[in-house]
C-alpha cells in the first residue's frame, strides 16, 4: 500500500515576542555509535555533498481543479488504497478521486460551524485504512469519519500540534510547539478520545521562540509503522519506531549555512525571532512511500527566488541517505505518488492545476 501525507506549514517571516529564555541548542554535525547520544536537533552528516539530478520531469497531462473539478481551494492532497483525497478547505469539502481517470468517485460535505460533529475550518486531514481524520486549531477538536463520512467520534485535544498524521491503530501522532506541550517532549500520541498515550522527541530546555521556530516541520506515517520527521528551517530527517525509539538522525542535501534561516533580535524589554526572506530552508513537504522518502524541497521563499525549480529529494529510509533528485517545472509543496505516476498541485496564472508526470 503506498501511503503518502503533505502537509501545508508556516513559511514567511513571523515575529514572535516575549521570550524570555535562551536557546542552548546547536545544530551538530557527527557521526555516534550510538544514535541515542544524538539530541533532538544533531544529525549525521550526508556522504555526497550535491544534488544528483536524475530527471528534469515534463509533465504528460493537466486538469484545472475549478473548472473541471469545481474545487477552488485545496488545503491537503493524499494518496490512500488508491484513492486520491483532495480538500477543498473553501467549500468544506473532500474530493475523492480515481487516480488513472482523475474522475471524481464520490465527495465528503462537511457541515460548517462549532458545534457537535462541526468544523469551522479543515486545518489537518489524513486517512489510514478505512477512517478519515480532520483537525481545526481554532476549536482544537479532531474528528474521526467513516469512508463515506459519516462521523464516528470527535475529541478535543489540550495541545493542537503543528503537524500532525494518523497512525494504523488510530491514534493521532503530533509534532507540537515545546511552547504548547506540556513536557520537553514534541512528538505525542494521542487516542481518539483526546488522551495522551506515549510522547518522545525530548527538546533539553526548548521553550523558547527560537527552539520554535527551529521545531517547524513535517511528520509522515509509513507503512513500516515508523514515524518520519523533515525539518523545514532545519536541514534535518528524522525517523523513530511508535515506541518512541530513534531510529535515525540525518542531515538533508545541501544544507543552508548555520544561522541563515532565522532572525534573532533583543533589547532590554524584549526578545524575539523570526524566519528569515534571504534564508534557505529544507523541506515543504514529506511523502513515504515505503520505498522511499520523498522530502519536497523549500528552498527559498517564492518572492525571493520566484523562478527557481522544484527539487524532489529521494531518501533511502534503509540506508537512512540520500538516493537522487527529481525536478519539476513549478513550485509546489503538494504531491503524491501512485506506483510509477508522480500527482503534484501547481499555482500556474492564480489557477490551481493537478498535473501527472510519468517517473520512468
Amino acid at each position: 500500500m503506498i501511503r503518502t501525507v503533505v502537509t501545508i506549514a508556516l513559511a514567511g517571516l513571523c515575529s514572535l515576542m516575549a521570550c524570555t529564555s535562551s536557546d542552548e541548542h546547536s545544530s551538530v554535525e557527527r557521526e555516534s555509535s550510538n544514535i541515542e547520544d544524538l539530541g533532538f536537533f544533531d544529525r549525521v552528516a550526508q556522504p555526497i555533498a550535491e544534488r544528483v539530478v536524475r530527471a528534469q520531469l515534463s509533465p504528460k497531462d493537466s486538469l484545472m481543479l475549478s473548472s473541471d473539478l469545481e474545487i477552488y481551494g485545496v488545503s491537503h492532497m493524499i494518496l490512500e488504497d488508491r484513492k486520491l483525497y483532495i480538500v477543498d478547505g473553501s467549500q468544506l469539502r473532500i474530493a475523492i478521486l480515481d487516480p488513472e481517470s482523475l474522475q471524481e468517485e464520490h465527495a465528503i460535505e462537511l457541515s460548517e460551524g462549532g458545534g457537535p460533529g462541526e468544523l469551522p475550518h479543515i486545518g489537518n486531514f489524513d486517512v489510514q485504512g478505512d477512517q478519515i481524520m480532520l483537525g481545526d486549531r481554532s476549536l482544537q477538536r479532531i474528528q474521526y469519519r467513516d469512508l463515506a463520512g459519516e462521523l464516528i467520534s470527535e475529541a478535543s485535544i489540550e495541545a493542537y500540534p503543528k503537524s500532525m498524521g494518523l497512525a494504523r491503530d488510530g491514534n493521532m501522532i503530533g509534532l507540537l510547539s515545546p511552547l504548547m506541550a506540556n513536557s520537553d517532549d514534541v512528538i505525542h500520541i494521542v487516542s481518539t478520545e483526546g488522551e495522551l498515550v506515549n510522547s518522545f522527541a525530548t527538546i533539553q530546555d526548548g521553550r523558547n521562540m527560537l527552539t520554535d521556530l527551529r521545531i517547524h516541520g513535517y511528520v509522515s506515517l509509513g507503512g513500516n509503522d515508523q514515524l518520519y520527521y523533515a525539518g523545514y528551517a532545519e536541514h534535518l530527517l528524522k525517523s523513530w519506531d511508535m515506541d518512541g525509539n530513534l531510529i535515525f538522525s540525518v542531515e538533508t542535501i545541501e544544507p543552508a549555512p548555520d544561522g541563515i534561516n532565522y532572525h534573532t533580535f533583543e533589547n532590554s524589554e524584549r526578545r524575539g525571532a523570526g524566519y528569515s526572506e534571504y534564508g534557505v530552508y529544507s523541506a515543504s513537504g514529506l511523502i513515504s512511500t515505503g520505498a522511499d522518502l520523498v522530502v519536497v524541497h523549500a528552498g527559498m521563499p517564492s518572492f525571493s527566488a520566484p523562478d527557481q525549480p522544484q527539487y524532489l529529494d529521494f531518501y533511502n529510509p534503509a540506508s537512512r541517505m540520500y538516493s537522487h533528485t527529481l525536478v519539476l517545472p513549478h513550485r509546489t509543496s503538494r504531491i503524491a505518488i501512485y506506483e510509477n505516476t508522480l500527482y503534484a498541485l501547481h499555482l500556474v496564472d492564480d489557477e490551481i492545476y493537478l498535473f501527472r508526470y510519468a517517473m520512468e
